[in-house]
């Protein structure tokens, strides 16, 4: 293999392995994000529940019934509109299908390097791009936040930073 060729092909796959380690910690990000979500709306709930019994304890006839109606409402209608429980194993199922992709990159360059075959390396990677392919339509769906975008970015950049020093 000629010289560009091969600085082309040594281009692409760690384009391809820094975008999948990006990817990974992305979605890892975002899977934390709706936990802690979940948490937070199972943990407000469960304090509107003890207001609900204050209430009764303190105002007999007061606001009780209120408060109950607003949890009932809040754990019947509002809870299954955001549906973060059914969003996050596809998130987390994202996660898994990046990490993998990664750590078949990875294992791509680093037996490339070795064995010093890069026509063997050119085969694996357009077959592993498919595959790129196919996780990246599944992800379509899942939701954007560019916050967590750019912190995934900073996480990977100061990562590859540490590599190299």
């Amino acid at each position: 293999m000629e010289n560009n060729a091969l600085n082309g092909l040594h281009r692409e796959m760690l384009d391809r392995l820094f975008v999948a380690e990006f990817n990974t910690e992305y979605h890892h990000l975002l899977y934390r994000r709706y936990e802690l979500k979940e948490r937070l709306l199972r943990l407000s709930l469960a304090l509107s529940a003890v207001v609900v019994f204050v209430c009764i304890k303190v105002f007999p006839a007061g606001c009780w019934p209120t408060v109950s109606g607003a949890i009932t409402l809040i754990s019947t209608t509002v809870v299954p509109i955001l549906r973060w429980n059914r969003l996050m194993p596809r998130i987390e199922a994202a996660a898994l299908r990046w990490a993998g992709l990664r750590n078949e990159y990875r294992n791509l360059w680093q037996d490339s390097k070795m064995s010093g075959d890069w026509d063997d390396a050119l085969i694996e990677l357009k077959k592993l791009r498919k595959k790129d392919g196919t996780v990246e339509k599944a992800d379509g769906l899942l939701p954007k936040h560019d916050d967590l975008l750019k912190k995934a970015r900073e996480q990977v950049i100061a990562m590859h930073r540490k590599v190299e020093q």
